[in-house]
């Protein structure tokens, strides 16, 4: 299937989602079987690999318990390539989020 080429393509926020399965007490992994995705799935979603399909926004939206769409999703800007601009590298560390320049 073809997407329009005027097509807005959507971003998990990682960030989002790690400070939540924190709020939550749950894994990466518990997130992944809760919804319905493979681990591997939700690995391709949390870095970037992939883009949501509304299911699978949905499906998350529902386990994080989260009503306002912005604050699990990123929208790509009209003119922009395939993934959105990162200037920061994500790493999971055991008290939380490290942010690391590239």
């Amino acid at each position: 299937m073809r997407r329009r080429p005027h097509a807005r393509r959507v971003w998990l926020n990682p960030v989002a989602v790690w400070e939540l399965l924190d709020q939550l007490g749950i894994s990466q992994n518990e997130l992944a079987r809760r919804c319905g995705f493979s681990p591997g799935h939700l690995s391709m979603l949390m870095n970037g690999k992939r883009s949501p399909s509304p299911r699978a926004r949905r499906r998350l939206m529902e386990v994080l318990e989260v009503d306002d769409f912005e604050v699990l999703f990123i929208m790509e800007p009209p003119s922009a390539g395939r993934k959105p601009d990162r200037s920061t590298t994500l790493k999971r560390k055991k008290g939380g989020i490290q942010r690391q320049l590239e």
